[in-house]
C-alpha cells in the first residue's frame, strides 16, 4: 500500500498510475540503481527531456522494432541538449515504467562487468563512442555482444559522435550494422538513412 507522500509524489504528480505501478514504486531505489538512472526518471514523463519525435516515437512503439530488424538508436554528434546521459535515462526510465528491463551503463562496465549473463531488453551506452575517447583494448567484445543483442532482438542505444571514430574503434562492421539497423538521431535532426 502506498502512503499518502507516495501518492503525491509520484502518481498526481508524475507518470506513474497507483494501480499500476505501486510494487515499482515500493522498489524504487533499488530498480533505479540497477538501471543505472536517476530515480526522477521513473516517474517523471519522457517529453520532459526528450523532445525530438524520433526518441518519443522509438519508446512508442519500442516492441515492435525486434520484428523490423531495428536494433536501436544511435546518437550522432556531440551538441544535444539536454544532455545524452539525462536522454538515455528518461528513455530508460519510461521504458521501466512500461515493464521493460532498461538499463544505462558506461562503455567500459559493458565491457568489464559481470551481470551473470543477464542482458537487459535496453541497453543504452552514453559513451559508446565519443570523439578522441581511446581505442577499447576489447573492441571486439563490444562488436560480439552489439551483434548478439541484435540477433536476440534485444535493443541498444548508443551514443557516437563521429562516425568515422566509430569505424577506427570497432571496425566498419559495426559502422555498417550502427547504418544500416539503428535509428540515427543526429544534434536534435533526425538521419533517415539508418531506417529500414
Amino acid at each position: 500500500m502506498l502512503s499518502p507522500e507516495q501518492k503525491k509524489i509520484f502518481c498526481e504528480e508524475g507518470a506513474l498510475n497507483e494501480d499500476i505501478h505501486a510494487r515499482l514504486i515500493l522498489d524504487l531505489d533499488r530498480i533505479a540503481q540497477v538501471a543505472g538512472i536517476p530515480r526522477h526518471f521513473i516517474w517523471t514523463g519522457l517529453c520532459n527531456t526528450c523532445g525530438h519525435p524520433k526518441e518519443i516515437d522509438y519508446v512508442w512503439h519500442f516492441r515492435q522494432w525486434r520484428h523490423k530488424e531495428i536494433g536501436g538508436v544511435a546518437y550522432t554528434g556531440q551538441k544535444f541538449r539536454p544532455s545524452i546521459p539525462a536522454r538515455m535515462s528518461a528513455i530508460a526510465g519510461t521504458l521501466i515504467r512500461n515493464f521493460v528491463d532498461a538499463r544505462v551503463k558506461m562503455l567500459d562496465d559493458v565491457l568489464t562487468g559481470d551481470d551473470s549473463g543477464s542482458s537487459p531488453t535496453a541497453l543504452l551506452i552514453p559513451d559508446f563512442c565519443l570523439k578522441g575517447s581511446r581505442i577499447p583494448k576489447n573492441g571486439t567484445v563490444m562488436t560480439g555482444i552489439l551483434f548478439s543483442r541484435f540477433n536476440q532482438g534485444l535493443q541498444t542505444v548508443v551514443h557516437v559522435e563521429d562516425m568515422d571514430h566509430l569505424e577506427t574503434c570497432f571496425g566498419q562492421s559495426v559502422r555498417q550494422h550502427i547504418t544500416d539497423h539503428f535509428f540515427r538521431i543526429k544534434d536534435h535532426s533526425y538521419d533517415p538513412d539508418a531506417q529500414s
